[in-house]
């Protein structure tokens, strides 16, 4: 029962961000449209470098709005860094900042830039793909591009996780995991003990799927 409250719980909080995301994307379409019709109207003021200041703290406003747009959609660290790398860059180019403030907002960045390029895991860029439980493991290789092994053209990605899976079966729940060579399947929803959806996660820089679940 329990569990049940707590799915249900995620997945409306899920839906939530799902609708925040959607509601960010339409004002991020506004805001370019606005930004497109500041584009033009410039082109008719004397003051030009004010208005290029103007244009491009806007700019990048925007961009940090899509950055955000992406964190909500695909839960990545590296995207958390984007939206901060973009946020300092907006407040270095848009503020009216002193030349203390400015080595401060450059060596954010730096830092910033270090952190993703040294500090994030190989494998953090990943694909996921939900099938049901009964989808054939050919067809998921195919749509996936991926290399599941299996012995049998009609066995389903269920059986290859069963198969595979070397814990009591009573130990299967919600985020469950077997790995494969470049590839993970995973237990996406579990409820009255059986699976309803497993989840493909390819791994897009590395051969081999780690993912941190």
């Amino acid at each position: 029962m329990r569990n049940r409250i707590n799915d249900k719980t995620y997945r409306i909080v899920e839906y939530i961000e799902m609708g925040i995301a959607i509601l960010v994307a339409i004002s991020i379409g506004f805001a370019f449209i606005h930004l497109m019709v500041e584009l033009w109207g410039s082109l008719f003021i004397s003051s030009k470098i004010d208005a290029m200041t103007h244009f491009i703290e806007q700019a990048l406003t925007v961009a940090v709005g899509v950055e955000f747009a992406k964190l909500l959609c695909k839960h990545r660290a590296s995207t958390v860094v984007e939206v901060l790398i973009f946020a300092v860059a907006r407040h270095m180019m848009g503020e009216h900042t002193n030349v203390e403030e400015n080595l401060i907002c450059i060596i954010s960045i730096a830092i910033l830039f270090a952190i993703r390029k040294y500090m994030f895991h190989k494998y953090d860029r990943v694909e996921k793909t939900v099938f049901f439980p009964k989808t054939k493991v050919r067809k998921v290789n195919q749509v996936c591009a991926v290399h599941i092994p299996y012995d049998g053209d009609d066995d389903s990605i269920l059986k290859v996780f069963m198969d595979n899976y070397d814990e009591p079966v009573n130990t299967i729940t919600k985020g469950t995991c077997v790995f494969f060579h470049g590839v993970a399947i995973r237990v996406s929803k579990y409820r009255n003990h059986q699976i309803l959806e497993l989840e493909i996660i390819r791994s897009v820089d590395s051969d081999v799927a780690h993912y941190d679940l």
